[in-house]
């Protein structure tokens, strides 16, 4: 059966893999990214009814206000994060009409040890890295766009504890958290 899949981080690494494999395999795909060009590369092979090419910011502005899962509940969509987050959610059921799955792959890493990093670091990458994958899981469950069955993907890295990634703790703890 043919499924309906949002694929965030889509351009490089393991979600282009990812982007391919979904396409390969014949599903349908929304892919997004913060630019479009590197994932036309991805896309080439496969035909264009196949998937929609989505260019958003999903780190942009996740506060609380803005992940309620509906713009008119944050009383009307607060200042843009929102709309970055409902925007390859709302285009997936325009495109397709309906979404089966997420595959919530994005990610931002600014390396350093953990003395060296600053709080508004942390901030930076956990609004990209965390509140932003919680953000499109209440977007994509609430009441106006949730009417299917849905599956929702996000993987954890092990490394976590291992000292040759002793520089990455941020990024490596919004997969465990996520898990």
């Amino acid at each position: 059966m043919t499924k309906v899949i949002l694929l965030t981080g889509a351009s490089r690494g393991i979600g282009a893999s990812i982007a391919t494999y979904l396409l390969g395999q014949g599903h349908k795909a929304i892919l997004v990214s913060r630019s479009t060009s590197a994932m036309q590369s991805v896309t080439a092979p496969f035909p264009a009814e196949n998937y929609l090419l989505v260019t958003a910011d999903l780190g942009k502005d996740t506060t609380s206000s803005n992940i309620s899962g509906s713009s008119s509940s944050s009383g009307g969509g607060g200042d843009g994060g929102s709309e970055e987050l409902e925007k390859p959610v709302l285009a997936a059921i325009e495109r397709f009409g309906r979404l089966d799955g997420l595959v919530l792959n994005h990610g931002t890493l600014e390396a350093g040890r953990v003395a060296e990093m600053d709080v508004a670091c942390w901030k930076r990458q956990f609004d990209v890295n965390f509140f932003s994958c919680v953000g499109l899981v209440c977007i994509h469950t609430s009441p106006h766009a949730h009417t299917y069955s849905t599956h929702i993907f996000t993987y954890s890295l092990t490394p976590s504890f291992t000292p040759s990634y002793e520089h990455v703790h941020v990024y490596i703890c919004k997969k465990d958290l996520l898990i």
